[in-house]
C-alpha cells in the first residue's frame, strides 16, 4: 500500500468510527449546505489529522499533492477540512510547483477567515512573487 493510500485509509476509518448522522445533518443545516458531513465535531477531527500525521508523516512532494487532491476531491465536509489542514501543515510543500493545488481550495480559505489560514491569497502571492511570477 503506498504511503497516500495508507493515510487516506487511516483517515477514512477513523472519520467513520467518529461519524454521527444526526450531529452530521444539524452540522449541514447550520452550514447551509447540501455537502454531506460525517458529523465529526472539529477537536475530534483536528486529533484524527494530527494522528495521521504523526503516524505517517509526508516527507515528498508526490504523497502531499496526493493527499490534499484526494481529500479534497472527497464528498465530505471532514475531509476537505483535512486536506488544508494538509496543505497547511507542511510549510516545506507550499511552493510554485504547488500553486496549481485547486483553486478553489484557496477561494475556500478566504471565506473562512475566522477558522482557517495559512495558505491563503497574501500566501500565494508571496510564492509567485517570490519564484519570479508577478500577478496580474
Amino acid at each position: 500500500m503506498s504511503d497516500s493510500t495508507s493515510i487516506l485509509a487511516y483517515l477514512n476509518d477513523r472519520l467513520c468510527a467518529l461519524a454521527d448522522p444526526e450531529r452530521a445533518l444539524k452540522m449541514a443545516s447550520y452550514m447551509k449546505t447540501d455537502m454531506p458531513f460525517f458529523g465529526v465535531p472539529s477537536p475530534e477531527r483536528k486529533s484524527i489529522f494530527r494522528d495521521a500525521k504523526k503516524t505517517f508523516p509526508i516527507s515528498d512532494n508526490d504523497t502531499y499533492r496526493d493527499i490534499v487532491f484526494a481529500l479534497w476531491k472527497s464528498p465530505h465536509r471532514e475531509e476537505k477540512y483535512i486536506a488544508i489542514d494538509f496543505a497547511q501543515a507542511y510549510k516545506k510543500f507550499i511552493t510554485f510547483e504547488n500553486m496549481d493545488l485547486p483553486v478553489d481550495i484557496i477561494a475556500f480559505l478566504n471565506e473562512q477567515k475566522n477558522e482557517l489560514s495559512g495558505l491563503s491569497f497574501r500566501e500565494a502571492s508571496r510564492i509567485l512573487i517570490k519564484n519570479g511570477q508577478y500577478i496580474k
